[in-house]
């Protein structure tokens, strides 16, 4: 977790860094971070993964609660934080549910 919190807050700092720069480096720029979000979005996937092996190899039963973070995240009628809100985002709680559902071996 530790990780992908880093690569996200090294992601901000490119994406803040890319305004500045000249077009042929800000194209370079926009490369390198569309590689990092492939790199976060392994990351979470894998970390999901376990999550959902681990769950189902010790667990019979798992009641997962529904998650509302889509209506949560939504800008009009935000219930959390922007800085709450980018977390959600990157860990993809939205998908959390369909991989515990999916997965029935590990």
């Amino acid at each position: 977790m530790g990780r992908i919190a880093r690569l996200c807050q090294h992601l901000d700092n490119l994406m803040s860094r890319m305004s500045q720069a000249t077009k042929q480096r800000r194209k370079r720029m926009r490369q390198a971070a569309h590689r990092m979000r492939i790199r976060i979005r392994n990351l979470v996937d894998e970390c999901q993964k376990q999550t959902a092996c681990y769950l189902t190899s010790n667990y019979r039963v798992i009641f997962l609660p529904t998650f509302e973070s889509s209506q949560m995240v939504a800008k009009a009628r935000r219930k959390i934080r922007s800085k709450t809100e980018a977390s959600h985002v990157d860990m993809g709680a939205l998908q959390i549910q369909t991989n515990h559902q999916t997965s029935g071996k590990c």
